[in-house]
């Protein structure tokens, strides 16, 4: 069960992301609640891969855990801030959403900066992300696909 949430949860991430990276695609409010809705379901995949962060976490200095886990692991630890990053920037330039309650004062133009930034940065090790984990993802789309044969045949 978890696998199949998980299979639909990140392509609606990673579409949304995408979508979202030009604000000007829709309706500015589109782009501030969308980008609030990914952050959370970015929270859920990380929910989701709790058993993994925990498991990586207590053995990250262990030298019998491969150079390749902990650079997953570094990638996702690289994500979390990135996106912590854009919530946050993103609630300081907000125009449709009131979060002068975070933000008092002017608009500050450093939030745009990190904003941009953390994004084109989630876009980035999100493809590095992707491509160590594409055995996985096309091991499980080869799953799906089997299963969808069995179905048909039924």
């Amino acid at each position: 069960m978890k696998t199949v949430v998980k299979a639909v949860l990140d392509p609606i991430i990673a579409i949304g992301f995408l979508l979202l990276l030009e604000p000007k695609l829709g309706p500015l409010s589109w782009h501030e609640w969308g980008g609030l809705a990914i952050c959370l379901l970015f929270v859920v995949h990380k929910c989701l891969n709790w058993a993994w962060i925990k498991s990586v976490t207590t053995k990250l200095f262990s030298p019998k855990l491969s150079g390749r886990l902990r650079l997953n692991y570094i990638l996702d630890l690289v994500l979390l801030i990135a996106f912590a990053l854009i919530a946050l920037s993103g609630m300081g330039i907000a125009k449709t959403i009131d979060f002068t309650w975070l933000f008092p004062g002017e608009l500050n133009p450093f939030w745009r900066g990190i904003h941009g930034f953390a994004s084109l940065l989630v876009l980035a090790v999100v493809g590095v992300h992707v491509g160590l984990h594409w055995d996985w993802i096309r091991a499980r789309i080869g799953t799906l696909k089997t299963k969808e044969l069995v179905d048909e045949k039924k």
